[in-house]
């Protein structure tokens, strides 16, 4: 207990003694009956007894009215000394924190923005490259791959065409080596009437140079003609079989001339045949494998299409960095206001000087000057915390 106490409770324990004393003796006096002067005497101690409980009483609540103003004092004074102390302790742990935060948040901030641009860069290029990959085979249409095969179509069919000219003019030279085989079974009928009349001829002669003879010496000349004819139907003779044997050599060569070029014309047809049947299926599986190359292309310009639309939404959506960055700024920008003021109620305490008041309102105007993203604004009066935005309400700053 502090020494501003015992006053006050001197006094309070000399009251409670002296008032029932005062009364014990006044009831005593009461008692006995005495005069009037000695009653007033009484009376008059009792008047000042009064009168000193009175003032002694002011004098008490006085001292306790001091009392409680040096308590009251002293304990503003300390709680004065623990705020300051809490105050100051906050002030080091702003001063000290303040920059820290604003910093990670640059930090953040650069990261997210480089790796953000690294990534838009990248899709961009892959966004680029695809479509020129479907710009490239757009343009190089399978349809011309089609017509090519029709085109290569109609000239295998052309040499096919040609080859079975080819095949029918040799069916005609055939038809004419059969023709000239028939003309060689002529050519040995007259070999064999040669030699017939040769044989005649020869025996026609005989019989002139036999009558020749008869005659005598008047047939002389007649035997000498005979004599000619019968050498010349000799020469005739030798001449028919000569024509015979040739003419059977001939049709000998022709028959088997005839006979290879026969099979040279069979297997000539069957390779025609087996060649139209390969090119027509090789055209044939050209054409399938070509149709299945343009149902490929087509799905990989689809494909292309649709992966470039992907890209460029994922582009669109990239473009969050730029809210981000602009939150981030703002945040940042606040810190370091803060981070003066901060400094400045530090240096103003420093200086013996009142620091000023912080108008919150104010600075939340200032805050809502500077926002450029609807969100900003939403949290600022309360709205509900905004999702993600769809890639149609983006807004680009």
């Amino acid at each position: 207990m502090s020494e501003q106490t015992l006053p006050s409770l001197t006094t309070a324990m000399t009251i409670s003694l002296t008032l029932p004393t005062l009364a014990g003796c006044l009831s005593s006096v009461l008692g006995q009956g005495l005069s009037g002067s000695m009653l007033l005497s009484v009376g008059a101690i009792l008047l000042g007894a009064a009168i000193g409980m009175f003032w002694l009483r002011r004098a008490e609540k006085s001292a306790q009215r001091d009392w409680l103003d040096q308590s009251e004092t002293a304990t503003r004074q300390a709680l004065d000394s623990a705020t300051a102390e809490r105050l100051q302790g906050l002030d080091q742990l702003c001063t000290q924190v303040l920059p820290l935060w604003a910093s990670q948040i640059d930090i953040v901030h650069t990261q997210t923005e480089k790796s953000i641009t690294a990534l838009s860069n990248r899709f961009a290029d892959l966004s680029g490259r695809i479509q020129s990959a479907v710009s490239t085979v757009r343009s190089d249409d399978g349809v011309d791959m089609v017509s090519l095969l029709a085109a290569s179509e109609a000239e295998l069919n052309g040499i096919i065409t040609d080859l079975q000219g080819t095949l029918a003019n040799k069916d005609v030279l055939l038809q004419q080596v059969r023709e000239l085989s028939g003309m060689t079974s002529q050519l040995e009928s007259m070999a064999r009437d040669v030699g017939e009349i040769a044989k005649q001829t020869n025996l026609l002669a005989l019989n002139a140079a036999i009558e020749a003879a008869r005659a005598g010496e008047t047939g002389r000349g007649f035997a000498v003609v005979a004599d000619e004819v019968r050498k010349l139907s000799s020469l005739s003779g030798d001449t028919g079989r000569k024509i015979a044997e040739t003419v059977a050599v001939v049709n000998r060569s022709i028959s088997s001339t005839l006979e290879t070029s026969q099979q040279y014309a069979e297997q000539e047809l069957r390779l025609l045949s087996n060649s139209g049947r390969h090119i027509g299926d090789v055209v044939a599986r050209f054409r399938d494998a070509a149709d299945v190359l343009v149902e490929n292309s087509n799905t990989l310009t689809r494909e292309g299409e649709h992966i470039g639309q992907e890209i460029g939404e994922v582009l669109v959506a990239l473009q969050f960095q730029d809210r981000v960055g602009q939150v981030l700024d703002h945040v940042r920008n606040d810190l370091r206001r803060l981070e003066e003021r901060v400094h400045d109620a530090a240096h103003a305490a420093a200086a013996g000087r009142p620091a000023g008041e912080i108008d919150s309102a104010a600075w939340l105007a200032e805050m809502a000057e500077k926002f450029t993203t609807p969100e900003q604004h939403q949290l600022q009066h309360g709205g509900a915390k905004p999702g993600t935005a769809a890639a149609d309400e983006i807004t680009f700053f």
